[in-house]
This record gives C-alpha cells, structure tokens and sequence, in this order.
C-alpha cells in the first residue's frame, strides 16, 4: 500500500488524499485492479510467504472465492483513515513535544546513545546499534538522527502518566471526526494506564507498539507546527446548490489545543533540522527549505523483513503553511529497512509540484545539478500532458469516425425503409 494526504495546517482542510492500488467504481469487482498488490488469505492476513499477485499468478492465487472478495475488500478500503499501523518515527516529535510542554524536559539536555537500552527483560536496539551507537546527543540532535536509545530515555524522564496524557491530547485511539463515511476507532490499539509497563513506554515513545491511522497522524502533527490548535479535520469547505449558490461554508473548527506556541516553535526547529541534517535529507525539494520527520516501523512479527515507512513532511520550514505526508507500507523491495528514502522520495516529488501550484516561491539557491531536475521535470510534464492531449485526438477521432459510421447506416436504414414502403 502507499497513500498521500496533503493538509492545510491552519484549518484542518485536506488540500488531497490518495492510495494505492485503487480501483475503477465503475468496475469494482475487476481482479486486474489487484494485480501488484500482496495477497491476503481468507481470514484477512497476509500471505506468510509475502506473495504478490501479478498477471502470471492472478487466476491461480484467486481461485478460491473466499479470498479473492478478502483481497478485494482490501483494494476497496480508503487506507488513509481505515487501515491501521504503528507509525515508526514520525511519532517522536510527539515525544518531544510532551516532555517540553509538562516541563519535564528543558530541550537543554543531552542523551548518551551505545547503541541499546536495557528496559524491563529486554535489549531494546537502536538503529546504529552495531555500530555503537550513536554516542551523546542533544535533544535536537536525537531528532535529526532519530534515535531511539534518547527517546527511550527521555520517555523515562516523561513518565507513563503524563506520555498517556499527551497521547489523548493528541487524539490518538479517538476518531478524528473527519466527513467520511468508515473511518476506524483505535481505542482498543493504543495503551492505557492498565497495560503499559516499562517496555510499553520504552518502545511506545519511538513510535511502535500501539497503531494509528494516517488522518489521525497528520491532523496531530499540525497541530505540533501551527502553533498549537487541534483543527478537526475536513474535505468539504462549502455546500453549493444545483445553480451554483453557497449553501453552506464549512468553518475550520478548533478543537483543542494541545501544545503551547513555544513548544510548537522548538518542534519546527527540531524538524528542521531533520531535512538539514538528519534522516530527511533527501526529501528536500530544490529550491525550497521544508521540515519533517522520516519513520521506519517495523511490523508484526518482528522479522527484520517486513516495514512500514513515511515521511511527515511540511513546508515552509520557517512558516508552514501545508503538511504532506506519505506512507509505504510493506514496500516491494530487497531490504525494506533502508526504503525510507522512497517515501523522502515521493514527498520531494509531490512538494516540487504543489509549492509552486500554491504560489509558495522558492527561496534556496539551486545548485545545477537541482537546476537541470527542474528542467527535465517540466519536460516530463510537458511529454505528459502532450500524450494526453494526443490520446484524446485519437479517442475523438474514433468516436468521429464511429459516429459517421453511424449516420451513413441509419441513412440507408431510412433509405431502404422509404423505399419498402407502400
């Protein structure tokens, strides 16, 4: 699976939502439609041996009809606000954010890193773990790097009551509210007070062990970078009548907040400094500055195989006005814990067409090598909206020659009518 959803952060408003593989409404129950998508069993899991289903494999994989409607009810979902997943590290700023707001943490501390933690029965590593970590940090810094041992620490200076508290302020395991039909309720997917121990908290502060969904992700992360306000998140900005006047305007509606404006300030710094320096390096698109988090999460069960990876992404860096956020999930490649930069990847590409669509200018020197990748993308889209236009021409062009057709058949018609009768 891969989604998008791009939000104004200021109101709530979902500027666009997409995912991947979708379907045809006009054509719902077309098996083509699943082809690069993983099979799923009967029961709803997927395959154990991680099977994909393609051209070759489509009628033999999708013989049983248990499975095949399983797999179709997976095409059919919006995964944006119904499916579920662990964030990864995009949820660290969270973190963060609830340590300087409860004034149990200063930002002014610093962190040692050797690579784990030992929390509870376990050996909790961090990604540079065999390489001994990666050393002291401050609290910007363990943002930047993303690492889990000064999270993991900072979540012990926390403590479970408040990091609980923060995660209900923040809207995580209550639905959003959003105004479409199906989005799903985690209650029952994040931790309380009765079932997080010191493991919970430990893996819970790096983004894993409890699920969210994307709307509820972003719709939260806006609020950490506009200042603080909690909007409740929509599509419809007004309701119009069949000749075009205003029934209704949807006003942004403020919820709550959840963080105070300097908090929010020190998490864009914190972010920032993500694509300057850190693990969002290569999601910066050329000419602009832009902040964000990158997140690797991996799934049940812990294979070191199967991962879930984003990037939370907004621009720009030093006014955010929109926030894209994009998530692959299980992505189809050899090593899936490096494959966070496809998700970097996608949000630059998406960024590098919307800013300017937004009349948002760029404001960094272009090296020229980021000079000749503007050119050849709006070559791209020229070649692009060119073919269109050209399949068009030869669509009108059958439709014409169709329609001749028919008009010189329904003349003899008339003709051979005409002349047979009495």
């Amino acid at each position: 699976n891969v989604a998008c959803i791009m939000q104004d952060i200021h109101s709530g408003e979902i500027l666009a939502m997409a995912s991947y593989p979708n379907f045809d409404l006009n054509d719902t129950r077309n098996i083509e439609n699943l082809i690069g998508s993983r099979l799923y069993t009967a029961e709803g899991k997927m395959d154990e041996e991680g099977t994909i289903i393609t051209e070759e494999n489509k009628e033999e994989v999708l013989a049983d009809e248990e499975v095949l409607y399983q797999n179709l009810y997976n095409l059919w979902k919006n995964y944006c606000i119904q499916e579920t997943y662990e964030p990864g590290s995009t949820a660290k700023p969270f973190t963060v954010a609830a340590g300087l707001e409860s004034g149990k943490m200063t930002g002014n501390e610093y962190y040692t890193c050797n690579g784990q933690l030992h929390v509870g029965d376990y050996d909790i590593k961090c990604h540079n773990y065999k390489s001994g970590g990666d050393g002291t940090l401050s609290v910007q810094q363990s943002i930047e790097q993303s690492c889990n041992v000064a999270l993991m620490l900072m979540g012990q200076q926390i403590g479970k009551n408040i990091f609980l508290d923060y995660q209900d302020r923040f809207n995580f395991g209550l639905k959003t509210n959003i105004d479409l039909a199906g989005e799903t309720r985690t209650e029952a997917l994040v931790f309380n007070d009765r079932n997080m121990g010191a493991t919970e908290l430990a893996t819970s502060t790096f983004g894993q062990g409890y699920n969210v969904t994307m709307i509820q992700m972003i719709s939260a992360f806006s609020s950490l970078i506009n200042g603080g306000y909690y909007y409740e998140p929509h599509l419809v900005s007004k309701i119009t009548a069949s000749d075009g006047s205003v029934v209704q305007n949807i006003s942004p509606r403020v919820v709550k907040q959840t963080v105070s404006s300097q908090t929010s300030e020190k998490i864009i710094e914190y972010c920032n400094g993500v694509v300057v320096n850190g693990t969002g390096k290569t999601a910066r698109p050329a000419g602009y500055a832009i902040g964000g988090k990158t997140g690797t999460a991996e799934t049940i069960p812990r294979d070191k195989i199967n991962y879930v990876v984003s990037f939370m992404g907004y621009a720009p860096a030093d006014d955010p006005q929109v926030l894209v956020y994009v998530v692959i999930d299980r992505p189809n490649v050899e090593d899936q814990s490096l494959s966070t930069k496809y998700a970097c990847w996608m949000a630059k590409d998406i960024f590098a067409e919307i800013l300017p669509y937004m009349n948002i200018f760029m404001t960094e020197e272009l090296t020229p090598e980021e000079q000749q990748e503007i050119i050849d993308r709006q070559n791209a889209v020229k070649e692009d909206y060119q073919n269109k236009r050209n399949e068009e021409a030869a669509a009108n062009s059958e439709s014409t020659e169709g329609n001749s057709e028919s008009s010189e058949a329904l003349q003899n018609t008339t003709q051979n009518q005409t002349t047979q009768s009495p």
